[in-house]
C-alpha cells in the first residue's frame, strides 16, 4: 500500500501474489485504481516479461515466498 500511495498519475504497479487468500484481499484493496494490475501467480517469473518498461525505468522489489524454501 505505500507503493500504491506513492504512484503518480502516470505510474504502473503490478503486484503479484500466489497465496489465494492474499490475492483476493489483495486485489479487493486496489481494484478501482486502474493504474493497479494483481496478478494470481509467480511475480519472480512473471515479471520478467515486463522487463524492460516502456517507461524506461522501473523498480522490482520482491518478497520471497518462503513457504516454497523450507
Amino acid at each position: 500500500m505505500i507503493a500504491a500511495n506513492l504512484l503518480r498519475k502516470q505510474d504502473r504497479l503490478f503486484l503479484y501474489d500466489l497465496h489465494s487468500t492474499e490475492y483476493k484481499l489483495l486485489n479487493a484493496l486496489v481494484e478501482k485504481d486502474r493504474r493497479i494490475r494483481t496478478l494470481h501467480a509467480d511475480g519472480l517469473v512473471d515479471s520478467l516479461g515486463l522487463l524492460p518498461p516502456k517507461e524506461r525505468r522501473g523498480l522490482v522489489l520482491i518478497d520471497p515466498s518462503y513457504e516454497l524454501f523450507r
